[in-house]
């Protein structure tokens, strides 16, 4: 029996060193050709993830109506919490919905760097907050050229409901 042990084991031994032998060309082909296969494909799947036609602007929009959102809502807060929409220019409202109010409620905080009457866009200039009428909130970006009044500017109008107070 042990013979018979001793054997199977020899055999599994050299089966790989056989496959080597047998395969050598294969494989010596196969591999170095695989790693052209494989360095092509990993240019190709980078290539793919790179942003053409994409640049770090459009990264921002999305940013942009987010917070333009983030601010008609503190609006719409405030004006359910006193009963009207904050007054004044658009650096005016900005501080009021800073905590600069009767209650000193905060309704929009502040990030790093910003002044208390300044909300900053992606591109570093301060949104436009406007309240039309009494009924609406305009919140307006100047966009990449950082220029208001033109073609890439951002803006959304949001109705205000107003709240009893």
């Amino acid at each position: 029996m042990t013979n018979i042990v001793g054997a199977q084991a020899n055999a599994r031994l050299q089966r790989p060193a056989l496959l080597r032998r047998r395969y050598a060309a294969e494989i010596q082909g196969g591999h170095s050709m695989g790693l052209s296969a494989i360095a092509v494909r990993m240019i190709l799947a980078g290539m793919s993830l790179l942003p053409f036609g994409c640049s770090r602007t459009d990264e921002r929009v999305p940013v942009t109506s987010i917070q333009m959102e983030n601010v008609a809502e503190a609006v719409r807060s405030y004006t359910a919490e006193f009963g009207g929409p904050p007054a004044g220019d658009s650096e005016a409202i900005i501080r009021a919905l800073r905590g600069e109010n009767p209650r000193g409620l905060r309704f929009l905080q502040s990030r790093t760097g910003e002044k208390a009457a300044e909300l900053l866009d992606p591109w570093g200039t301060s949104y436009d907050v406007a309240v039309v009428a009494g009924a609406s909130v305009r919140v307006r970006s100047a966009g990449p050229n950082r220029t208001l009044g033109d073609g890439d500017d951002r803006e959304i109008n949001e109705r205000l409901e107003r709240g009893a107070s």
